[in-house]
C-alpha cells in the first residue's frame, strides 16, 4: 500500500518516502517538512538533516547515542569564580566526551575581561591532552589579585560529534578566576616579595640562605639560596640593585647586617659594598668577608 498526498505518491509500498513526495506537519515556523528529495527540515527548532549522508546542521544541541553536539565543558579547575588562585596553578578543562586538539587556534589568558589584554598565549603544542581533559601548565599568570579569563578560539578542540564552539566567545561559557592577592613582604617564590616593577617581581632569598664570604666567593649565596628555597634563578645583585630595590625596600625583607657585598667591581682589587639601610656604597678589598644575600626576579 502506498500513501498519496494531493495525488503525489509520498510513501511507497516499501514505506519509503518518494523522491517527489513532500510531507508537511504543522504550519508556519513550527512546521516540520519531510522531503523525499532533500531530506528532513525542521523549521521550528532550527535543525536541518540534509539528504547527503552524515550532514546535520544545527542551531541548538542534539543528544543521540550518548553523544552531545556540540562538545561542552563540564568542569573547570580552578573552579569558575575561584579566588586567591596561586599564580602557577595549572588550568584543567574537562569535556563531556572524548575530544582532540585541532590543527590551529590558541588558548589565551586575558586580564580583566574576556576581551582584555592577552597576558599568555598557548598553542596546540603548549597543552596536554587526555581523552576528555585539556591541561594548560602555566608558570606565571600576569599580576596578582587580577581577574583572569580563559579564552579558547573556535575549532581549537574537536570531537567526533562536532567542534567545541569556543570559550568566552559569543554564545559560549564564561570562565574566570582571580589570582592570589600578595603584599610586599609576603613569602613568595622561594623568598620575600619586596618590589613589583615593570612586570617583574623582585624576590630576596630567605635569611637562612645568607652567607658571609669574600667578594670572590660571593656566588656561594646563589647555590645556598637554591638549596634552601628549592627555586632556581638566584643571583647576587649589583651595587645599583642593592640600592634599589634592596635598600629602598628594606622594610619588606629581614636584613640584619649593615654591609653587603654586591656583584659589582670597584677596581681590580676591590668590589662595591652597600650599606643598609642607607643604600650608600663604597669600595672594599675583595678578600674581606661580608654578608651576601641572593635575589631573583620573576615575571608576572
Amino acid at each position: 500500500m502506498s500513501i498519496q498526498i494531493n495525488g503525489i505518491n509520498a510513501i511507497d509500498n516499501d514505506r519509503n518516502f518518494s523522491a517527489a513526495g513532500i510531507v508537511t506537519v504543522g504550519t508556519g515556523n513550527s512546521a516540520t517538512i519531510i522531503d523525499g528529495t532533500t531530506g528532513i527540515t525542521s523549521v521550528g527548532i532550527g535543525i536541518t538533516m540534509e539528504g547527503v549522508p552524515g550532514n546535520i546542521s544545527i542551531a541548538g544541541t542534539i543528544t543521540a547515542a550518548g553523544f552531545n553536539i556540540p562538545a561542552s565543558i563540564v568542569s573547570f579547575s580552578p573552579a569558575n569564580g575561584a579566588t586567591n588562585v596561586a599564580l602557577t596553578t595549572s588550568i584543567v578543562l574537562t569535556f563531556d566526551q572524548v575530544v582532540s586538539i585541532g590543527n590551529t587556534g590558541y588558548v589565551y589568558l586575558r586580564k580583566g575581561s574576556a576581551g582584555g589584554t592577552t597576558i599568555e598565549t598557548f598553542g596546540v603544542d603548549d597543552v596536554t591532552m587526555t581523552p576528555t581533559t585539556l591541561t594548560i601548565t602555566q608558570t606565571s599568570v600576569s599580576g596578582y589579585g587580577t581577574d583572569i579569563y580563559t579564552v579558547m578560539e573556535e575549532g581549537f578542540i574537536n570531537s567526533t560529534s562536532g567542534d567545541f564552539v569556543g570559550l568566552n566567545t559569543t554564545g559560549a561559557d564564561s570562565y574566570i578566576f582571580t589570582t592570589e592577592t600578595l603584599f610586599l613582604g609576603d613569602e613568595h617564590e622561594g623568598g620575600y616579595l619586596i618590589c613589583c616593577s615593570a612586570s617583574t617581581f623582585w624576590i630576596v632569598a630567605p635569611s637562612a640562605s645568607q652567607v658571609t664570604r669574600t667578594w670572590y666567593a660571593r656566588n656561594n649565596a646563589t647555590t645556598t639560596a637554591q638549596q634552601v628555597s628549592g627555586c632556581t634563578g638566584w643571583f647576587v645583585p649589583t651595587s645599583a640593585q642593592l640600592q634599589n630595590p634592596g635598600a629602598t625596600c628594606i622594610t619588606y625583607w629581614d636584613s640584619y647586617s649593615s654591609l653587603y657585598w654586591s656583584s659589582s667591581q670597584d677596581r681590580q682589587e676591590s668590589g662595591w659594598r652597600t650599606s643598609m639601610p642607607s643604600g650608600s656604597t663604597s669600595g672594599e678589598h675583595k678578600t674581606v668577608n661580608r654578608p651576601v644575600r641572593a635575589f631573583r626576579c620573576v615575571s608576572y
